[in-house]
Formats: structure tokens, sequence, C-alpha cells
């Protein structure tokens, strides 16, 4: 039951992202896909790190062959991450502003969402 409920929000918040893609413009997509899928290659290392090192648990996956890390990258980290560069493009300061305003509310109210419906919590730093 829970596995069907997390894949399901996983699944829709892809879902959701992807359908956000087109909106951007073919010509946005084809300047930022490169430096966006770099950054989500980084990502994915870091997210190996952390699955190693026990710094966030995603108890119930969305697939057997797709981890809760992935289902993130693959959706609304990679989509928001297109747009960020759409509308900071040129402008460093605008991008680190906006790129720290989207990662806070990743830290704060989506991450305590998402560990009271028991999809994701916080491991331990050390």
């Amino acid at each position: 039951m829970r596995k069907n409920r997390s894949a399901r929000i996983f699944g829709g918040m892809m879902l959701l992202s992807w359908l956000t893609i087109p909106f951007i413009g073919r010509q946005h997509i084809k300047r930022y896909l490169s430096s966006t899928m770099f950054i989500s290659f980084l990502i994915m290392v870091e997210s190996y790190i952390a699955e190693k090192k026990k710094w966030w648990i995603f108890p119930n996956p969305p697939h057997p062959y797709l981890t809760g890390e992935a289902a993130l990258l693959l959706g609304p980290f990679l989509a928001g991450s297109l747009w960020i560069k759409k509308f900071t493009y040129g402008h460093f300061g605008r991008y680190m502003l906006l790129n720290a305003i989207v990662d806070t509310f990743f830290v704060y109210p989506f991450q305590r969402a998402m560990s009271r419906a028991k999809l994701f919590s916080v491991g331990t730093f050390k």
C-alpha cells in the first residue's frame, strides 16, 4: 500500500514537472540542456555518496529500479533547472538568488511534508 502511494506521488511530481517543459521553448532547451544534464550528473554522484553515508533515506522507493533521488532528479530538479536557467540567463546574481530560494523551499517545507508522509527522511551528518 505504502509503495503504491510513493509511486503515485513521485510519478505525479515527475509528470507535472515534465508537462511544463514544452513551455520553455525549443531554443532554450537546446541552450541549457547540456549544463542541466551535467549538474544532474553531479547531483547523482552526491546522491550515491549520500545513500552510502545515510544522509537521507527513501524507505519506499517508487520503483524497484528507481530510487527516490532519481525520481526527484529526473522530474522536478531537471525541469526546475531548465526554468531557472531560462529566467536568469546572463544575470549571475539573479541566478544565485533564485536558486537559493528554490533550495530553501526544498530543504524546509518540502522536506518536512515528505517526512510526514513517510516518503523521505533526513539521516545523520557526521
